[in-house]
């Protein structure tokens, strides 16, 4: 649980002037919070499957070497992509 020292230090640092009704509601907004993450600790994560999904652009087909071309100059190599506009 949050304390009225813990909130009047926060305040400190954070260089705010609250008064008694604003601590009251940080109390109680904070002690809610904390109480969704306990909650979050009671969750079973240990048996979530996850899979592999393939992106599938479905409004046009994929095309290999889309427009990056490599060029080399005199001062090194860099990439030149082609304009889309």
């Amino acid at each position: 649980m949050i304390s009225r020292e813990d909130i009047d230090n926060l305040a400190n640092l954070a260089r705010l002037a609250l008064d008694d009704a604003q601590k009251e509601s940080l109390i109680k907004d904070l002690d809610n919070i904390l109480g969704y993450f306990e909650q979050l600790k009671e969750a079973r994560v240990g048996e979530v499957k996850t899979e592999n999904y393939l992106a599938i652009n479905v409004m046009r087909a994929d095309e290999a070497n889309t427009g990056v071309e490599f060029r080399q100059n005199g001062n090194g190599q860099y990439i030149r992509v082609k304009k889309i506009l």
